[in-house]
């Protein structure tokens, strides 16, 4: 068991890696973008197939705070997360940036028996003035590494992700961090505003906020586990709740895709997402029957959300042939004419929305046929991306100051879900804990 999951582990980091390793050319037309990937707590440098992940220990590249270095060298636990670096009072990893934009920054967490329990940590992750993380904790998940990604605008200058242990009894801890420019995806700084009333406005501010990353689907075909920019996207089957019998997938699409550069590139989401649709069944006329298909997504309640829906015409065979409807909630629609924003057939393109979640936990969207407006009554998607707005983090504490004589609010622990992007693995202590004796702690 422990060899297989090594075995695995292994095979699937290497994997994304090397994808990682590709984002150098999202930015082709831009100059050589900042980036950062470290290997927390460790004294040397990581290299998995060719992509290096710098020791923090003695880079002068940044610094990491009043922090401990802690280890576990068990053979079976990929490099990259044998080493952590752990706070025990407030402190950050501070970076330089050289270049304005959109930044995407991973957090990499796996939690095993070493000198400071790592189970046990239960903490606080801050950045340009947001809460990332609040009473994070990844005690249920300790067989998998729990990865977090968030879109940040970061200007030229210092930046700076804090960690906060939550209790003067606790500790926070990170194994590795990557901090790297995406423009490439395209955000500007405004969008149509769902509200949860259902009521549509212009929404200003995108650039200013803070993304995490909830969602990322794939409509109409299997999951993609890493893209060009280590992105992970899910089958859609799971979440469509409504006429699914009506619902089919389309054919793959083999030919190249007729990318038009203003509108979106593979950075903005990955060819295999615009290769596949989800789509109506149609009869022998061509034609769907006029229902609808309805997909329904886990969000945070009563909070804003990023929204992004990905379209390519891999459905129809003649051009300027299809207009449909998609509905976010059940009161707002938006006709989806794809010849008005391009001109040629299979030719990707999206749009945004910021929608307001309500209280029911749930968003849900739909595809119809217009019947009014379309020559062929049907509907596709192609794919999803809902990102959640990330809450203000409040004054920062002073650096490095010990957490002492604070009254705590009631701890709620926010366990990684199977959302996010993780790849199976184990742990155990380099002491003097057996494998099996390890083994029989995680399974525990």
């Amino acid at each position: 068991m422990v060899h297989s999951h090594k075995t695995l582990f292994q095979l699937c980091l290497l994997l994304t890696l090397h994808f990682s390793s590709l984002l150098l050319l999202s930015s082709a037309n831009s100059t050589v973008p900042d980036k950062y990937f470290i290997n927390c707590g460790a004294s040397s440098n990581t290299t998995v197939n060719g992509q290096v992940f710098v020791a923090d220990s003695n880079s002068l590249s940044f610094s990491t705070g009043k922090s401990e270095e802690v280890r576990n060298t068990s053979a079976w636990i990929p490099e990259l997360y044998q080493t952590a670096r752990v706070y025990r009072q407030p402190c950050s990893y501070s970076f330089e940036i050289d270049q304005n934009g959109t930044y995407i920054v991973r957090l990499h967490f796996f939690a095993y028996l070493s000198r400071a329990n790592l189970y046990d940590a239960l903490f606080n992750v801050s950045a340009s003035g947001f809460s990332l993380l609040t009473n994070f904790s990844i005690r249920n998940s300790s067989s998998f590494p729990v990865i977090k990604e968030y879109l940040l605008t970061i200007p030229q200058g210092k930046f700076r992700i804090q960690f906060i242990p939550s209790q003067d009894s606790s500790l926070a801890f990170v194994n590795a961090i990557e901090v790297f420019l995406a423009n490439e995806t395209r955000i500007i700084d405004y969008a149509p505003h769902v509200s949860s009333a259902r009521n549509v406005s212009n929404y200003t501010g995108l650039l200013s906020q803070a993304l995490h990353t909830i969602h990322r689907i794939n409509f109409g075909g299997s999951q993609i586990d890493y893209d060009e920019l280590w992105r992970k996207w899910i089958a859609d089957d799971s979440y469509l709740i409504l006429h699914s019998d009506s619902a089919k997938n389309s054919t793959l699409y083999s030919q190249t895709l007729n990318y038009d550069s203003e509108l979106a590139t593979k950075y903005t989401a990955p060819d295999r997402v615009y290769q596949t649709a989800k789509q109506l069944k149609t009869g022998s006329n061509g034609n769907a029957s006029l229902l609808n298909l309805t997909w329904s997504f886990p969000v945070s309640k009563n909070t804003k959300h990023f929204v992004r829906v990905h379209f390519c015409d891999i459905v129809t065979k003649t051009l300027n042939d299809i207009r449909f409807n998609l509905y976010i909630y059940s009161n707002f629609d938006k006709l989806i004419d794809p010849y008005i924003i391009t001109t040629n057939f299979a030719t990707p393109f999206f749009i945004d929305f910021v929608v307001d979640s309500d209280d029911s936990g749930f968003t849900n969207f739909s595809i119809s046929p217009s019947e009014n407006n379309s020559s062929i009554l049907n509907a596709f998607l192609n794919g999803l991306e809902i990102m959640e707005f990330m809450k203000t983090s409040g004054p920062i504490l002073d650096e490095c100051e010990p957490v002492t004589n604070k009254k705590h609010s009631p701890v709620i622990m926010i366990i990684a879900s199977e959302e996010d992007d993780h790849t199976p693995i184990g742990g155990d202590d380099d002491s003097d804990i057996s494998a099996s004796e390890s083994q029989n702690r995680i399974e525990d």
